[in-house]
C-alpha cells in the first residue's frame, strides 16, 4: 500500500515527494518502475522491508526490518559518462547524514565507489541504475541506499556491522530525513558535474588515508596495491608495486 508522505522541502526550494511503503521486493525495482511509467522524478522511495533487496553484480542484500532502504528517483539531461560520479555524491551524502545524528565518533570511511565502512566492517551501500529518459532528453536514474542501522547479516565472505552496535542510537526516519537534505545540498555542489572536485576532496577526507593497502578485483583478475587517490573523474588510481598508477573505471575494493 502507497503512503504519501510528501512534500519535503529541500535546500533547493524544490519540493520533493517521499514514497513509503510497508514492504517492497526492492527500493530500486520500484523507482525503476515508476520512471518508466511516466512518474515524475524527483522522488523518493522508502520500504520497511524488501523481499528481494539486491546489490551490486546481482548480489542480494539482506534486508532485517529497523534498516534503512530507499531510492531516489532523478533525471539528468547529462551524457551517460558524466553520471558515474553520482556514486561518490551518494556516499558523501550518506556520510554525512549519519555523523550529523550521531552523538560520538563511529570511525566511518568511504570505500570506492560505493560502500560505507566501520573499520573493516561493511555498514552501507550504493546501487546506481540508470535508463533512458521515456519523457525528455537524458536519463532517469534509480539511485539505491541501503544502510544496517538496527542489525546486520551474518557474511562468510566479509565482515558487516551496524549503526546500533557502534552505538548509535538514531532512528531510520531520522538518519532518512537527514539524508535526504544532505543528498541534495551536495548534489546541488555537484553541480551537474561542474563541482566534480569538490565532491572528490570531499570524498577523499572521508575515504581511507592514501597510501592504504588494497586489493582490486577486475573480472577473474585480482591486482594489489596501494590507494592513491581519485582521478578528476573520479576513477579510483591504484598504486602499484613498481611505483606505476593504474586507473580503475570498474570492479570491486577487497
Amino acid at each position: 500500500m502507497l503512503d504519501l508522505h510528501g512534500p519535503n522541502d529541500q535546500p533547493t526550494g524544490d519540493i520533493i515527494e517521499i514514497l513509503k511503503f510497508k514492504s517492497l521486493a526492492s527500493t530500486n525495482q520500484q523507482a525503476n518502475d515508476l520512471l518508466k511509467n511516466g512518474h515524475k522524478p524527483p522522488f523518493w522511495v522508502i520500504a520497511d522491508e524488501q523481499t528481494a533487496g539486491r546489490g551490486r553484480h546481482g548480489r542480494q542484500w539482506q534486508s532485517a526490518n529497523g534498516n534503512l532502504y530507499t531510492t531516489t528517483g532523478r533525471h539528468f539531461s547529462l551524457e551517460a559518462s558524466a553520471l558515474s560520479s553520482l556514486s561518490l555524491v551518494t556516499g558523501v551524502a550518506l556520510y554525512d547524514a549519519i555523523t550529523n545524528t550521531a552523538t560520538r565518533p563511529l570511525n566511518l570511511t568511504l570505500k570506492w565507489p560505493n560502500d560505507l565502512l566501520s573499520g573493516e566492517a561493511k555498514l552501507g551501500g550504493i546501487l546506481i541504475e540508470s535508463q533512458k529518459s521515456q519523457q525528455a532528453t537524458g536519463y532517469d536514474l534509480a539511485i539505491g541506499i541501503g544502510l544496517n542501522i538496527s542489525a546486520h547479516p551474518s557474511l562468510t565472505e566479509r565482515k558487516t556491522s551496524s549503526l546500533s552496535a557502534l552505538g548509535h542510537n538514531g532512528t531510520r526516519d531520522q538518519i532518512f530525513n537527514e539524508l535526504t537534505k544532505s543528498f541534495d545540498n551536495w548534489l546541488n555542489i555537484w553541480n551537474k558535474g561542474e563541482g566534480l572536485a569538490a565532491i572528490i576532496d570531499a570524498w577523499l577526507k572521508r575515504a581511507a588515508p592514501l597510501n592504504t593497502a588494497i586489493s582490486v578485483r577486475l573480472g577473474d583478475k585480482r591486482l594489489e596495491g596501494r590507494f592513491a587517490g581519485l582521478d578528476k573523474s573520479g576513477a579510483l588510481l591504484l598504486k602499484l608495486e613498481d611505483d606505476s598508477l593504474k586507473i580503475i573505471t570498474g570492479g570491486e575494493v577487497l
